[in-house]
Formats: C-alpha cells, sequence, structure tokens
C-alpha cells in the first residue's frame, strides 16, 4: 500500500462517519417527532 491509498482510505472513512452522523441526526429528529404526539396522548 502507497501512502496515496493510504489517504484514499481515510478520506473514505471520513465521509462514511459524516454521512452516518448526518443519517443518525435526521433519525433523531423524526424519533423525536414521533414522540411527542404520544407524549400529548398519554397525558
Amino acid at each position: 500500500m502507497g501512502p496515496d491509498e493510504i489517504i484514499e482510505k481515510s478520506l473514505n472513512t471520513q465521509n462514511c462517519s459524516r454521512i452516518c452522523e448526518d443519517f443518525f441526526s435526521v433519525v433523531q429528529t423524526w424519533l423525536s417527532k414521533l414522540k411527542r404526539p404520544s407524549i400529548l396522548d398519554l397525558s
């Protein structure tokens, strides 16, 4: 493996983690929106 390959792999993992973080934040907001009505129904 040359240095170029290592840099490419590190860039790919950085992009993947960013995408995963974005997806996780979207899921969190979506879940919080889903939870709000159910909390209102319980009270």
